[in-house]
């Protein structure tokens, strides 16, 4: 019955838009590396995984604010870095001196990055 009474009508009534979202886009992680703390260590880790782990702790330190922080296995998972190559990389850096760990039972490694 609509559709017959809107042939008849002189005016025509505009259509109706949705309004525009006015949130912004969710931007992807952002991670500032500064490259003179950064530099020893991506010389003391072989491999793209380590890179990406120390890349991850300081953008977990940044984020947090803090240079001791826990550093989960799903998060480096999420970057696609195993939990296996996050321990070889936290090894390394431990033993070259530039983190000290802490791990209490079962929870996430606690990380705790040193300044030089």
């Amino acid at each position: 019955m609509s559709h017959v009474l809107t042939r008849f009508r002189t005016k025509r009534e505009p259509e109706k838009v949705p309004p525009v979202s006015k949130q912004r886009a969710k931007k992807p992680p952002f991670a500032p590396v500064p490259l003179d703390e950064a530099t020893p260590y991506f010389r003391a880790i072989d491999g793209a995984s380590g890179a990406v782990v120390v890349v991850l702790l300081f953008y977990v330190a940044w984020k947090r604010r803090d240079r001791t922080f826990p550093l989960s296995n799903e998060l480096c998972a999420r970057y696609g870095v195993s939990r296996w190559a996050k321990y070889r990389a936290l090894a390394r850096l431990k033993k070259a001196g530039m983190i000290v760990t802490q791990r209490l039972g079962h929870q996430a490694i606690t990380v705790t990055l040193l300044t030089r």
